[in-house]
C-alpha cells in the first residue's frame, strides 16, 4: 500500500475502560491523535462538550476512550475533569479561564531554533512562481523565519506600543532590521492564517499564532497591534519544556505581557490596517508594523486574573 495513503488512514483502536474510571469531557472541538504529540496523525474530531474515558496521561496529553471504543490521545488543555483513576498518573489541576499559568521563556542561550529547513519547509516558504513580486515576498518570508533572539543593541527604543498605534502614514516610521520590545494587554490569541512562510500548512502547530496586543482590553479591533509566535520558535520552545502552543498562548489572554523580537512590516495586510488603509471599514488592526517573530516574553502580571481570549 502507498506509504502516502497509508498515513492518512484512520487508527481505531478499541478497548475496555473501568468501571471507576474518571470520566472528562472536551471544552471544546479537539483532535483524537494517534500519539501523545501534536506530530501524530488524526484519528478523529470530537465536538466540545463530548464526554470520554481517561485512561493514561504523558507529556501534556490525556489517552482516552470515547464512548464508541475508539481510543487516542487529547491535548490535555481541552479536556476538563476530576481525579484521576487508580495506578494512573493523577491529573493536572484543571485551570480556570480567569487564572494564569503562564507559558514559559527559558533562559538566554538556552533555545536553538532552526535556522533552515523545518518540517520540510524551505526558509523562505512555498511560493508559486507565478505569484506577484515573488522576490518580495521571499524576502518578506525570510524576515518571519529569523532564528535568533535580537541583542539588547538591536533593540530600537521607539518600537513601542503607543507610537505604533499613532494614527500616520507607516512605510517608513521603523527599521525591520532592528528588535523591538511591545508591552500592553493581551486581547486575543489565535492561530493564524495559512500562508508560504509555512508552505501553506494546514496544521495548527505548523502555522503561526497571531496574539493581539493593546492598551486596554476593550480596545477595538484598530486599536491592537500583532505579534506573532511562528512554528519554529515553538518548537525549540517545546524542547525546553515551555508550551508555545496556540492553547498554551491563550492563557495569556486578559494579561500583562512584555514581548520581545524582531520588528517587520507585513506589507501583505497593508489593506487592512488603519494607518494604511483609513478608510477602510473592515480594517482589523492598527498597523502593518508587528514584533515577528516572538523571541521571549514575560507576564508581568501572573497573580491577576486574566480574562478569555475573544477567539474560542
Amino acid at each position: 500500500m502507498n506509504a502516502s495513503l497509508l498515513r492518512l488512514m484512520p487508527l481505531v483502536v478499541f478497548g475496555i475502560a473501568t468501571a471507576n474510571a474518571q470520566q472528562l469531557t472536551t471544552t471544546e472541538d479537539v483532535n483524537v491523535r494517534r500519539g501523545p504529540s501534536t506530530r501524530s496523525a488524526v484519528i478523529t474530531t470530537l465536538v466540545g462538550g463530548t464526554d470520554v474515558t481517561l485512561l493514561r496521561k504523558r507529556s501534556g496529553f490525556d489517552r482516552v476512550q470515547t464512548s464508541d471504543g475508539t481510543i487516542g490521545w487529547i491535548y490535555g488543555r481541552y479536556l476538563t475533569g476530576a481525579a484521576a483513576p487508580s495506578g494512573d498518573t493523577p491529573p493536572s489541576v484543571v485551570t480556570p479561564p480567569s487564572v494564569v499559568t503562564p507559558p514559559t521563556t527559558p533562559s538566554s542561550g538556552t533555545v536553538s531554533v532552526a535556522a533552515g529547513t523545518y518540517h520540510a519547509c524551505d526558509i523562505m516558504g512555498k511560493i508559486s512562481p507565478n505569484a506577484p513580486n515573488v522576490s518580495a515576498l521571499q524576502q518578506l518570508n525570510l524576515q518571519k523565519n529569523r532564528a535568533t533572539d535580537p541583542a539588547d543593541a538591536d533593540i530600537d527604543p521607539t518600537f513601542t506600543l503607543a507610537n505604533l498605534l499613532q494614527p500616520k502614514p507607516d512605510d517608513n516610521r521603523f527599521d525591520a532590521t532592528k528588535g523591538g520590545v511591545i508591552e500592553g494587554i493581551v486581547v486575543d490569541a489565535k492561530v493564524g492564517g495559512v500562508e508560504t512562510v509555512n508552505c501553506k500548512a494546514t496544521d495548527p502547530v505548523y502555522r503561526d499564532t497571531h496574539i493581539e496586543v493593546a492598551q486596554q482590553s476593550s480596545a477595538a479591533a484598530t486599536a491592537r497591534v500583532i505579534v506573532e509566535v511562528t512554528p519554529r520558535w515553538r518548537d525549540a520552545m517545546s524542547k525546553t519544556g515551555a508550551d508555545w502552543t496556540t492553547p498554551g498562548l491563550k492563557a495569556l489572554c486578559g494579561h500583562h505581557v512584555r514581548f520581545r523580537g524582531w520588528v517587520m512590516f507585513d506589507a501583505e495586510h497593508r489593506a487592512q490596517a488603519k494607518n494604511t488603509a483609513p478608510t477602510n471599514a473592515n480594517d482589523w488592526r492598527a498597523t502593518v508594523w508587528e514584533l515577528h517573530p516572538v523571541t521571549s516574553f514575560e507576564v508581568l502580571d501572573p497573580q491577576a486574573s486574566g480574562a478569555a481570549c475573544l477567539t474560542p
